[in-house]
């Protein structure tokens, strides 16, 4: 096999594998920054399943091990640029003879051969949702259930005196209640438009090995060259992966918006319901008094009316929650690199162990 390498070019790939690893360190931070909901916010149904909060720890540890990947493969590849800097040509090309060869069919082609070769990196890392995305995530009601909604609230006593202090005091202690119990969907607004942001930057990090991939049989050939061709091509999978598993981890956290947003409505209306109801029984018990028949029926099909409006709105939810997609495995374990411990970190290694070790000695 022919042997060449152009140790500046590899230079230019430690730089561009740096910009990866900083993108790389964003998702560590970008998962830090996703909101971290106390029981309130969660509601006690999930916080008690525990389904948020492992979903955030599963994605925290992937995003660590990825910033880990890219720091020590870029460590790696600048190790390499150094090595074949103190070897003559001939040297480095007879060494090079004496690595295990990459078996035929295990370097696939770059998945996209329209990018243009280029180590050139372009950062995504600087992504940040606004005020009016967390609003834009509230759930729209059909066509008549606003409008419906906002009538049956008016004519509500208990409706109204919940407005009026809304209004007055900025909350009402009904509506706390609920959300102890059912949680915020702000706050899991918030929690999705980072998971989508985080998806972006990771689909951003596969999109840009693409050209990288392509540059590198350019400026290096061997069989250490085909060794790292594979490997990134490899990473550049796994990376795709990963974009997938934050976008569906934004689908559904998503539909945990609409849950929450859904049950307090039900909760709410509930709420309101009861309430009226029992202030007509304590008119009737001390007044004798009771409402007017049209206005019990007018009630009574606003109960009816409420109730199949909610529970429809929850039972789609369901089903799209039921019809998600399976979130991808996670394949940063799979990475081509020497298995000498099944926890070890899959980074890039240059095939030739003297190369490391000569050179983090000098």
């Amino acid at each position: 096999m022919s042997f060449k390498v152009q140790t500046d070019a590899l230079r230019d790939f430690f730089d561009f594998l740096d910009e990866y690893a900083g993108d790389a360190q964003f998702l560590v931070n970008g998962n830090l920054d996703i909101p971290n909901l106390d029981v309130h916010e969660q509601g006690l149904l999930m916080y008690l399943s525990g389904a948020y909060d492992e979903g955030c720890d599963e994605m925290y540890a992937r995003a660590c091990e990825l910033k880990e990947i890219a720091r020590q493969s870029r460590d790696a590849i600048g190790l390499a640029a150094r090595f074949y800097d103190s070897k003559d040509k001939s040297n480095a090309a007879a060494l090079d003879a004496k690595y295990d060869p990459v078996p035929a069919g295990e370097i696939d082609a770059p998945p996209d051969n329209s990018a243009k070769a280029s180590f050139k990196y372009h950062p995504l890392h600087d992504l940040k949702h606004t005020d009016e995305e967390v609003k834009d995530l509230k759930p729209k009601g059909w066509w008549i259930e606003d409008d419906y909604r906002s009538l049956t609230e008016k004519i509500s006593a208990i409706g109204n005196l919940r407005s009026w202090m809304k209004t007055t005091f900025g909350w009402d202690p009904l509506t706390w209640m609920n959300e102890l119990f059912n949680g915020e969907w702000e706050k899991f607004a918030q929690a999705a438009l980072e998971w989508k942001i985080c998806g972006a930057v990771a689909k951003g990090m596969a999109e840009n090995l693409n050209p990288a991939l392509l540059k590198l049989p350019d400026v290096w050939e061997g069989n250490a060259a085909d060794n790292a061709i594979r490997y990134f091509t490899e990473l550049q999978k796994a990376t795709e992966v990963e974009a997938e598993t934050y976008q569906l981890r934004y689908e559904l956290v998503k539909l945990y918006v609409e849950y929450v947003y859904e049950q307090q409505q039900v909760l709410n209306d509930q709420i309101n319901t009861a309430i009226d109801l029992a202030v007509d029984a304590l008119l009737l018990l001390f007044t004798g008094a009771s409402p007017p028949a049209l206005v019990d029926t007018v009630n009574n099909l606003i109960m009816v009316v409420n109730c199949a409006l909610d529970y429809a709105k929850i039972i789609e939810t369901y089903v799209a929650a039921w019809n998600m997609q399976d979130f991808p495995e996670c394949t940063l374990r799979k990475l081509p690199a020497p298995d000498t411990d099944g926890d070890k970190i899959k980074a890039w290694e240059h095939p030739d162990p003297a190369a490391a070790d000569e050179l983090s000695l000098s």
